[in-house]
């Protein structure tokens, strides 16, 4: 106990860039729950790892009768954090030969984390052989739960800067991170040790399943959406063990790959701000979607206009969340009317801008629904229910075919707002079609089925003609 105070508190002994690191991590992590507990539980509001970088407007909800007496709260739990990282920060800046004096930039706010970064991948010479030591079996990786730990809570720091404060759902979240839950521990654990691809693969694994129970826990994110994300990620994950592998062997010793791990883990959330700032324009897909079906055009062109309500679906897809539609709705005719296509999560509204009866109906998307209604132990919202997947445009063209019957084909122009483009294409592509054939297998099955019965009646009344 009295070795612990000493390193967090008291300014004297050496301290590497790897040990640097790891406090820094482990005490921002329990920083955060502290305060999480102290906010949510105590106090009534949320409290979100950005907040720290990122302050947002109306965090203190209307059920606080007194905000001053939760921010003080919540200075003085910092206090002894500050005092903490001013300790290791002049510990650090002393091994290294520099002025004490430069500990007043962990204040400022952003410039800060140039220092902090510096601090770590600056190589300490001179340090005493008992305190490399201590740095490599403290707060070197020196054992696989320390490094599920640590390389758990940067991803989840970096994907909640993804996503909750910068709302990209881009590389950076969905290769970056699954690849430095691979290349991390597979570089830094047990420096003395031989570490094999298996060993590594269950590491990452054990870290994406560890990040992925967090994300569950804490409503930041749905079951649906982690199980879609799960394929790219782990095999990114498997590509960055293999790697980290191929670093460890080069790097050579502990420490050196310790630096490795630390720059790369700076690198992260620099690609996510990076990236973020780009604003890329997300690519517009098309899905026509078709079915052929035994009756006229004329009769088909009612019921695509205006369809009578859905059975309930059977697809294993709408029944755990995802959007589904329920009927059609139109209100006027031709172009300019406006069509209202109801799912169970809201409406899209439907411009039209072509109306050529019976042959094609085309309309504009003016407003989407969220696109599903996310699998958690909790109602959440999570920012990519909005505006990443919406589409643009949509139409109905309808073929006479030479026998009488009609090939309805239905098609959307949408995009996603998700990166890598051409994975999340392969769910979205999916997901529009299956939306295409439940609604294109409903105005079959309408159509058929009343011209069926029409038949039945005439069929009858010129048997009962016939009686008379």
């Amino acid at each position: 106990m009295k070795t612990l105070w000493r390193r967090l508190f008291v300014p004297v002994d050496p301290l590497s860039g790897p040990a640097y690191l790891g406090w820094g991590v482990g005490l921002f992590g329990l920083k955060y729950l502290l305060d999480f507990l102290v906010a949510s539980v105590g106090l009534g509001f949320s409290w979100w790892p950005t907040d720290y970088f990122f302050p947002r407007a109306g965090r203190v909800e209307p059920g606080i009768d007194l905000p001053m007496r939760a921010a003080m709260v919540m200075i003085a739990l910092a206090i002894p954090f500050i005092w903490i990282g001013v300790n290791l920060t002049v510990r650090r800046l002393r091994t290294l030969g520099w002025a004490p004096l430069w500990a007043c930039v962990f204040f400022a706010p952003y410039v800060n984390f140039f220092l902090f970064a510096l601090l770590v991948v600056k190589r300490t010479s001179g340090v005493r052989a008992e305190n490399r030591a201590e740095s490599s079996n403290v707060s070197g990786f020196a054992n696989a739960g320390l490094v599920a730990a640590l390389v758990t809570l940067l991803c989840m720091a970096v994907a909640i800067l993804a996503t909750i404060g910068l709302k990209a759902y881009g590389w950076g979240l969905f290769v970056g991170v699954p690849f430095f839950t691979g290349f991390i521990p597979a570089v830094v654990y047990q420096p003395r040790e031989h570490l094999t691809l298996r060993q590594a693969i269950g590491m990452m694994a054990s870290i994406q399943a560890l990040v992925a129970l967090c994300f569950l826990m804490w409503s930041l994110e749905g079951a649906i959406c982690l199980l879609m994300a799960a394929p790219i990620s782990i095999l990114v994950g498997t590509i960055g063990a293999a790697i980290g592998l191929l670093v460890r062997g080069i790097s050579g010793t502990g420490a050196r790959r310790a630096e490795v791990a630390s720059v790369s883990a700076l690198i992260l959330p620099l690609l996510i701000v990076g990236e973020a700032r780009l604003a890329i324009v997300p690519s517009v897909f098309k899905v026509t979607s078709r079915i052929e079906i035994n009756a006229p055009a004329e009769r088909v062109w009612k019921s695509v206009v205006a369809f009578s309500e859905l059975a309930p679906p059977r697809e294993l897809i709408f029944r755990v969340g995802l959007a589904y539609p329920i009927r059609a709705e139109i209100n006027g005719a031709g172009v300019g009317a406006v069509r209202h296509c109801v799912f169970s999560t809201g409406a899209f509204v439907e411009p039209i801008t072509v109306w050529e009866e019976p042959t094609l109906l085309r309309f504009t998307v003016a407003a989407n629904p969220p696109p599903m209604i996310e699998l958690s132990f909790t109602k959440i919202d999570p920012p990519h229910l909005h505006g990443f997947l919406e589409s643009e445009q949509g139409q109905f063209e309808l073929v006479s075919l030479s026998d009488g019957k009609t090939e309805l084909m239905g098609t959307t122009w949408y995009r996603h707002g998700l990166w890598p483009e051409s994975y999340w294409r392969l769910w979205s592509n999916y997901i529009i079609h299956t939306i295409h054939m439940r609604v294109l297998r409903h105005i079959k099955a309408e159509v058929e089925s009343a011209l069926f019965a029409e038949h039945s009646n005439e069929i009858v009344g010129e048997h009962q003609l016939r009686k008379d």
